[in-house]
């Protein structure tokens, strides 16, 4: 359900012909040859575009102008600054002029920044100026270089220092196609990118939470639990007379406890969250990040710590090739990554050695590094409460459920986080009594839902209805426990604020002591309080966002978006507000896609093959 498109009226004092409208608006694109017949009826159209929209757009663009009888000529250049010169000029004056371009004909740029320059360019010198409009599909160009009238070239002596003031006849800018964005449409610098991220974000600050300064827990050793499939609303889930999660409702009263904290991953959901926790980036519109993103030099929370003399590693009890970890975890800078190969075929549960054989092989290896006195980064990610939650065997279920929920999907969830919970229970005493608890900092996360909303259907979701008192929905599925004990800690601290896994890098940087300004990020950290605006959880609503007070699902069709308030659960139909931040959301999921993909290339062989 889109609003309507907005018009901003350009007037320049003096020179009312040269004034013009700038069309704003989701899905305008679309529109354009409609709005072009209103400016110039049935003539030709001459789209100038570079080599890389004209694959995404130019083609597009003139099979709608033939839909609506309309001709086109399509000229292209080869994308880059480097062809703002006077071949590539000459090279397309030529074209035009063979194509019968005339002085009431129409010029369409179709790119971003260098395509404006060029076309705009162009049109102001053939046939002593002829119109253009601009159809910007970068990010900069629809908020900077596709208005105002400036165009030109560079000359070997400097940049775009051949040029004319030529206003464009209109501007159509549809941020629909900067999920399209380049990596080449951001600026160089990462503090310039971070700008572009804060400016949509638009986050305001109020006071700090935490009753500490920045640095606290700085050159400490960390440990980060990412927990499979263990969502927020089991914790502390009264099942049978007894919480559901004894040792967690422990952790949560001695640490920072974030329990309106939400998942952020898409399709590549456990190996998502890893991506996401230690770079607060955005997993990808399509495909997951590890097959996205491998081949890049991710800047990281695990390669941050590198330069502070940390060693970083990683555990997994499946075999590293699954969700190409082998090569994803050198590219979130991690030194190791422990898999199959290190722990064996010992309790194998479902897709590898349980989570209690997880818990105890890394401690083994954690506590010779803290013996050594070498500060860690350790992640280690569990594995046993793995969707279908069919593989316990009876020797692991200590808890019985009510009869109730047998034979129910959510009963067999339901076990799996009690077992869950109590493997790390057993991590957590090592943890202590060895005095780890006193050294490091300790984070346990959940990483995505085991639970759709789907299941509120079914028998098991009558059931966890009658538990919450209200009908299981998409809010409970993308919330997920977060918990951050620092060294030594003792006390609790419940904060009941919005949370994602993006703020989870920027949370750590901030006990640390760690800068991140030159490090494109999405998150800011929990122990501020802030406004919120950042992507829910791809997998179950694609699209979604989250404020600090809602959850806004957009919807597949028109009209069919809604709002769900965070606090009440309470669901009411999309606005046309709703709708305008979705656009924000979209440009913030293209520059954290174009910014990973114009990192380095990884070059050293993976896990030192």
């Amino acid at each position: 359900m889109p609003r309507s498109p907005l018009s901003i009226p350009v007037r320049l004092p003096g020179v009312t012909d040269r004034s013009y409208v700038i069309h704003i608006g989701a899905g305008i694109f679309s529109r354009i040859p409609l709005l072009l017949q209103r400016m110039h009826g049935r003539g030709t159209i001459f789209i100038i575009t570079d080599s890389n929209v004209r694959r995404l757009y130019g083609r597009k663009l003139a099979s709608l102008l033939l839909l609506e009888d309309m001709s086109s000529c399509l000229l292209e250049f080869p994308a880059g600054e480097q062809s703002k010169n006077t071949r590539v000029v000459e090279g397309l004056q030529t074209g035009l002029l063979h194509a019968g371009i005339r002085r009431d004909s129409i010029i369409v740029a179709l790119g971003g920044g260098v395509v404006g320059d060029v076309a705009g360019f162009v049109a102001s010198t053939i046939l002593r100026g002829v119109r253009y409009v601009q159809v910007p599909t970068s990010l900069l160009a629809q908020v900077d270089s596709s208005v105002g009238g400036k165009v030109g070239i560079d000359h070997p002596v400097g940049k775009n220092l051949i040029g004319a003031f030529h206003q464009p006849s209109a501007v159509y800018i549809d941020p629909g196609v900067l999920s399209t964005l380049a990596p080449e449409d951001l600026p160089e610098d990462p503090r310039e990118v971070q700008a572009l991220i804060d400016d949509l974000t638009d986050r305001t600050f109020g006071a700090r939470l935490a009753d500490f300064e920045p640095g606290v827990a700085a050159d400490r050793s960390v440990v980060v639990v990412q927990l499979e499939a263990v969502q927020s609303f089991a914790v502390g889930l009264d099942i049978g007379g007894g919480s559901l999660t004894p040792n967690l409702d422990r952790l949560a009263a001695t640490s920072w406890y974030f329990p309106n904290t939400y998942s952020q991953v898409r399709k590549g959901t456990t190996a998502d969250a890893e991506f996401i926790v230690n770079t607060s980036l955005y997993a990808p519109h399509a495909g997951a990040a590890p097959i996205a993103y491998a081949d890049r030099e991710l800047p990281s929370l695990p390669r941050l710590l590198r330069t502070r003399g940390y060693h970083t590693l990683a555990f997994h009890t499946n075999d590293a090739s699954f969700w190409n970890r082998v090569r994803m975890m050198p590219a979130l800078g991690f030194d190791e990554f422990y898999d199959r190969e290190y722990f064996g075929d010992e309790d194998v549960i479902g897709m590898g050695p349980s989570d209690e054989v997880l818990y105890d092989k890394a401690m083994d290896v954690l506590l010779d590094l803290d013996s050594a006195g070498t500060p860690f980064y350790a992640y280690l990610i569990s594995i046993t409460s793995h969707h279908p939650f069919i593989s316990l065997t009876n020797a692991k279920r200590v808890v019985e459920l009510p009869t109730a929920y047998e034979g129910t999907y959510v009963g067999r969830y339901l076990q799996n986080v009690e077992y869950a919970d109590r493997a790390l229970g057993e991590f957590l005493s090592e943890y202590e009594t060895s005095g780890l608890a006193e050294r490091c900092t300790l984070v346990v996360i959940g990483d995505h839902f085991g639970i759709s909303p789907r299941e509120s259907e079914t028998r098991g979701g009558a059931l966890l209805e009658e538990e919450l008192g209200r009908p299981y929905d998409t809010v409970d599925a993308m919330r997920v426990p977060l918990m951050i004990r620092l060294p030594g800690q003792t006390e609790g601290h419940l904060v009941i604020d919005t949370v994602g896994q993006v703020d989870i890098m920027p949370t750590l940087a901030d006990a640390l002591g760690l800068s991140i300004a030159q490090t494109p990020h999405f998150g800011t950290s929990a122990f501020v309080r802030h406004t919120t605006l950042m992507q829910g959880c791809g997998r179950i609503a694609p699209g979604s966002y989250l404020t600090e007070s809602a959850a806004v699902l957009p919807g597949i069709e028109s009209g069919s978006g809604a709002v769900i308030d965070l606090s009440t659960h309470r669901t009411l139909p999309a606005d046309a507000v709703a709708y305008d931040a979705l656009e924000r959301i979209r440009r913030l999921g293209a520059i954290s896609h174009a910014y990973a993909r114009s990192l380095p290339q990884v070059t050293d062989d993976p896990l030192g093959d």
